[in-house]
């Protein structure tokens, strides 16, 4: 009885474990969205502002201050894009290998139960 209450307890465990996971991906992958519009709306103001100055090289200096600015914004943007989808691939590993022990368990005590909130039904 101990035991399987061990294995009770370590499922609950797993399944908060791949639940918080998922929810995890779920706002990394809207972050990522919101950082990619910003992205493109500072992309398009800066081609607003070099269409409206006629000057495209940023090693000129008559080239727009708010075209520099909204560069450096952009970079800084995608500097944290890059990161945002490193972390998001770490956590979709991490989701995935919760699930899986969530499965084991499942299998060691013999447990069908419905699909969990971020964790992969039976096959």
């Amino acid at each position: 009885m101990s035991s399987e209450w061990n294995i009770d307890s370590a499922l609950r465990v797993k399944r908060f474990e791949a639940t918080v996971k998922a929810k995890k991906v779920v706002s990394l992958e809207a972050m990522i969205r919101d950082l990619e519009g910003m992205a493109a709306a500072l992309s398009q103001q800066i081609e607003a502002e070099e269409q409206r100055t006629k000057v495209r090289d940023a090693r000129r200096a008559d080239y727009s201050t708010a075209a520099l600015a909204a560069a450096a914004r952009r970079t800084k943007l995608m500097v944290s894009l890059a990161d945002l989808r490193t972390a998001l691939e770490a956590t979709k590993r991490e989701h995935a290998a919760a699930a899986d022990e969530v499965r084991y368990l499942e299998l060691a005590l013999g447990v069908t139960t419905e699909r969990q909130p971020g964790t992969k039904g039976p096959a």
